[in-house]
């Protein structure tokens, strides 16, 4: 496994990346304590270009949010900021098995609350779920979460053939497609046996211009619907050399590939089903406080 703390990513007190090694590929997890002044938070909110993907981010990030707290009174802007964070990093909250507070007040007087976060790779919340163990907690005010992360390499892929979408081979496709249709009409289909040779007829036509104008495309399970071919490519150079500069370029056509994927998905839905709510999805619902939400 080879564990490395990587001060060469980022040098901070308050932040730590350690690396483990499996099957030729690392794997990155973060520790975090941001401070009342949500120092960590900014801190890593300005470089988060510089990271690598990381497979954990877990801490006390020191941050009430309703998204987490059901009890919290306010929305701060370093709880927004730190979910901006995970997003760009492909990380997402891990709820836990059985939720609640994960610090305890020694005074007696304050409500125990949760600042203690893990955060997991994006669309994997499902199955990796924290735990709150208290019968760790000991003296300390904060209760100890913990989670299995597998470490696996990306490389458990599956290939399929597919054409991208608004692209000029899927023109090409439609085209060969609806010229080849266009010869069978007046084709006689008055017994089972013409209608066996129309249908199959029909699938030569259609499976023919698919092997024509389609390509193979490799899934996994972190495959995202923005990716494009600048992301590819710009992963590839990373992978290569490994240098924080070529991560940043890679980070920056991510960025640029949501953008254009997201922009025209919304244009989408505001001019073609105009249904506003289909965009849910992604933002979610505003929690209402429990009196608004009955009256």
């Amino acid at each position: 496994m080879r564990p490395a703390i990587r001060p060469d990513l980022i040098d901070h007190r308050n932040v730590q990346i350690i690396s483990l090694y499996s099957k030729g590929e690392a794997f990155y997890f973060m520790n975090v304590y941001s401070d009342a002044q949500h120092t960590a938070i900014d801190l890593l909110s300005r470089e988060v270009d510089r990271l690598p993907a990381l497979t954990y981010m877990g801490g006390d990030f020191n941050t009430q949010s309703t998204d987490w707290d059901p009890g919290a009174a306010t929305q701060p802007c370093s709880a927004k900021l730190l979910l901006e964070l995970a997003s760009n990093l492909s990380l997402e909250l891990g709820v836990p098995l059985v939720p609640g507070p994960t610090r305890f007040p020694f005074n007696g007087v304050d409500r125990p609350s949760v600042i203690d976060l893990m955060f997991v790779p994006t669309r994997e919340g499902h199955a990796l779920r924290p735990n709150i163990d208290l019968s760790l907690r000991g003296t300390s005010d904060h209760a100890l979460l913990v989670v299995r992360v597998p470490i696996v390499p990306d490389r458990f892929m599956v290939e399929r053939r597919a054409i991208k979408k608004d692209s000029e081979e899927l023109e090409l496709f439609l085209a060969e497609v609806s010229i080849g249709l266009g010869n069978l009409q007046g084709v006689p289909m008055g017994s089972p046996d013409q209608i066996e040779t129309m249908a199959s007829a029909m699938g030569d036509i259609i499976s023919g211009a698919w092997r024509r104008h389609s390509s193979e495309v490799k899934l996994c399970l972190r495959s995202k619907s923005w990716w494009d071919d600048d992301c590819s490519l710009t992963l590839q150079a990373y992978r290569s050399s490994r240098q924080p500069e070529d991560w940043k370029e890679f980070r920056q056509a991510c960025k640029a590939a949501k953008r254009t994927f997201f922009d025209a998905h919304i244009e989408e839905i505001a001019t073609t089903n105009k249904q506003p709510w289909d965009l849910m999805e992604w933002v979610k619902q505003c929690k209402l406080p429990a009196v608004e939400a009955i009256s």
